[in-house]
């Protein structure tokens, strides 16, 4: 959310329509905890220490007395109402890693019951539906800001539910050939890589098995994005 009050007034909505949340935190940001209709767990917050890192540092993570996590009650102070999180924040870089990108950019989903889920992320959470795909096989949602935040996609015939991958932005192609060549010798096998007139990716395992991509968009039309067949689409939207 942009600022606290925001999501405090959010909160005081979710409680007039009934809905449940397991848990509050309060510390660098203020956040909800909740669940969508099909188990996969929900983080509504707002920034609220502009510099994080004073609070999130090694010396705090040390400190066996440090809770990185406090109980919140949402409006019990007045909130905040000015956005605490830098604009144009420095990107630092983490030295001899293989990938280093800008952000945490999307995340997709497989779901069960795909309308029902739309609304969720609609009518809940407050997702705006960028685009879907054809026959209603997936949707791209986002929020105030550019870009897609989600992606969602029907699930198939035998296809597992719940989180599918999370996509890593670099800043170039010229930084993801860089990145791909660290990869190789490392010894690190690509999952599978994406050439396509709207994305290049490459896709990994994590040592848990999930699947990240790290990718770069490109000026590919935005028709060809809506018109992929589902497959194909699980890795491109």
């Amino acid at each position: 959310m942009e600022n606290e009050a925001l999501l405090v007034e959010g909160w005081i909505r979710s409680q007039e329509a009934g809905l449940q949340f397991h848990g509050t935190d309060h510390q660098a940001s203020h956040a909800l905890y909740t669940k969508d209709p099909e188990g996969n767990g929900v983080e509504i917050y707002a920034d609220f220490h502009k510099e994080w890192w004073e609070i999130l540092n090694t010396k705090n993570m040390a400190d066996e007395t440090f809770n990185i996590s406090s109980p919140w009650l949402p409006g019990a102070t007045l909130p905040i109402t000015e956005p605490k999180y830098h604009t144009n924040p420095e990107i630092t870089r983490v030295p001899g890693a293989i990938f280093n990108p800008r952000r945490i950019a999307h995340v997709a989903l497989v779901v069960d019951d795909f309308e029902g889920q739309i609304s969720y992320y609609t009518d809940v959470v407050g997702l705006d539906v960028a685009f879907r795909g054809p026959n209603d096989s997936y949707a791209v949602l986002g929020g105030s800001l550019s870009g897609h935040d989600l992606t969602i996609i029907k699930a198939t015939e035998g296809q597992l539910l719940g989180l599918h991958h999370i996509g890593f932005e670099m800043d170039s192609e010229a930084e993801l050939d860089e990145a791909d060549g660290r990869m190789k010798a490392a010894g690190i096998q690509a999952v599978l890589k994406i050439d396509h007139p709207t994305k290049r990716a490459t896709f990994l395992r994590d040592p848990d098995g999930l699947l990240v991509e790290f990718f770069v968009e490109r000026s590919g039309p935005h028709s060809m994005v809506c018109e992929l067949e589902p497959g194909v689409a699980l890795y491109l939207v």
